[in-house]
């Protein structure tokens, strides 16, 4: 049975507002900081400052050829990272190309040894829900990252109203491989929006991602080794990225709509509650 470890990714706090709560500090403070906060690592920052400050420390990149993802396993495993998510491709592919892409990732991992895990995200070859699960029935041993906020918007998953309990009965073999998590509430028209567990209890979206990460949940502690940790990323992106919504303030100025920094202690919050619901 897998272990679900809350992370947080590096961008989660590039360009926070000036209010965030998150300290003003820097250096190995700011590590601290994290760890304090009770999370277990860190993707995409230094790894020898994580585990200084008893942090882990996993990457992120992508590969757009057949021979990248070899490299950059042996690369990362050289730096000290313990595993990694991957974009592949744009998702304008054909389905060979797909293939090769994909892989050319689990021969990287059978080669190294270093986990790379798949990510499910818009403009990649796991855009499309259908594509993603024939790559899996070609390649059982891929694995995946779990940004499931692409699909929920990228693919309507609520559209017209429907229950999402067949989608995911669909998409089961990939939850069947969830390796990583990168942790974003969206709703049905924005892949990241604030929540707050209280206005939002009633609300369409959050009773959605209760289901979808209880349902992956159950199928990481149905599917992962005894004892093996998955990591679960809260990357909750800026609006320089235009992931964060901005309103206009009081001074007319835009905004964004929330601090990073307390959205991602309320999805951690979310996430450990639900995963253990599943126990």
């Amino acid at each position: 049975m897998g272990v679900l470890r809350v992370d947080l990714a590096s961008i989660t706090l590039s360009g926070l507002p000036e209010w965030s709560s998150f300290p003003k500090v820097d250096g190995a403070a700011w590590y601290q900081a994290i760890a304090a906060a009770g999370f277990g690592g860190i993707q995409s920052a230094d790894p020898v400052a994580c585990r200084a400050a008893g942090l882990d420390a996993t990457t992120g990149g992508r590969v757009d050829t057949p021979t990248e993802a070899y490299d950059l396993a042996r690369h990362w495993q050289d730096a000290g990272y313990t595993c990694a998510t991957l974009h592949a491709g744009t998702g304008l592919e054909d389905e060979a190309t797909c293939l090769r892409l994909a892989e050319s990732i689990v021969e990287a991992v059978r080669r190294t040894g270093f986990p790379l895990f798949l990510e499910t995200h818009r403009a990649t070859i796991t855009q499309d829900m259908w594509r993603t699960v024939q790559l899996v029935r070609r390649l059982p041993d891929l694995r995946f990252n779990a940004d499931l906020s692409h699909w929920y918007t990228g693919q309507e998953m609520r559209y017209g109203g429907k229950p999402i309990t067949p989608i995911l009965d669909f998409i089961q073999p990939v939850l069947d491989r969830i390796g990583f998590f990168h942790g974003r509430l969206g709703n049905g028209g924005s892949m990241q929006v604030a929540i707050d567990p209280v206005r939002d209890a009633d609300s369409v979206h959050l009773k959605h991602w209760q289901e979808i990460w209880t349902r992956a949940f159950r199928a990481v502690r149905a599917n992962t080794p005894p004892g093996q940790v998955v990591p679960l990323a809260i990357e909750l992106l800026p609006a320089a990225n235009h992931y964060a919504r901005t309103f206009p303030g009081p001074d007319s100025v835009l905004g964004e709509e929330s601090d990073r920094w307390q959205q991602a202690l309320v999805i951690k919050e979310l996430a450990e509650r639900w995963w253990a619901a599943t126990a």
